[in-house]
């Protein structure tokens, strides 16, 4: 059995995501499209898009929120940097 697993940060939180390469059968791909008249050619084509665009979507959130942090983690650097006074009266 292939697998793999990717870990990612969200919100600080550890996500870790594990794939073990069976895609939705052609049998659970027909009962949820609800529609006999497909051919399993059809219901392969339909299946295989949506996994590719969950994909497209997921990879354009995991960009999102690196991005965020990556904003997040310079503002935190600005205020420590920029918020300490060049001298310090007693």
């Amino acid at each position: 059995m292939n697998t793999s697993a990717t870990t990612f940060f969200a919100n600080e939180i550890i996500v870790i995501h594990t794939y073990d390469g069976h895609l939705l059968t052609i049998e659970q791909s027909k009962k949820i499209l609800n529609d006999p008249t497909l051919t399993d050619e059809q219901v392969t084509e339909i299946r295989d898009g949506f996994r590719h665009l969950a994909e497209v979507i997921f990879d354009k959130w995991m960009e999102e929120r690196k991005a965020l942090n990556k904003k997040k983690l310079e503002e935190r650097n600005e205020l420590v940097v920029g918020g300490v006074p060049d001298t310090i009266k007693i």
